[in-house]
């Protein structure tokens, strides 16, 4: 299982590119199944929370648990999409 490390500028940041992924959900009935398991599961989720660092700027970051590899680079994919400055499999 693959942790998701997701960095933002602020928490306010962080719920706008959340909120793009959810509309984005709800417009893609026909995708493949697997892309919308992989999103409902990052939506689902609450992350643990972290202060850090991105460009020697304050930043916060994200973690997310529990992602195949797939579903881990649909989620980095969809995040780096919706505002996210990183996005850190591992």
């Amino acid at each position: 299982m693959f942790i998701v490390k997701v960095l933002f500028s602020s928490a306010n940041e962080m719920q706008q590119a959340l909120q793009k992924i959810e509309q984005e959900l709800a417009e893609l009935q026909s995708a493949p199944e697997e892309m919308q398991s992989a999103l409902q599961l990052l939506l689902s989720e609450k992350p643990r929370m972290e202060a850090a660092e991105f460009a020697e700027k304050p930043a916060i970051a994200a973690i997310y648990g529990g992602f195949d590899p797939r579903a881990a680079a649909i989620a980095e994919a969809a995040l780096l999409e919706a505002g996210a400055l990183e996005v850190i499999q591992e």
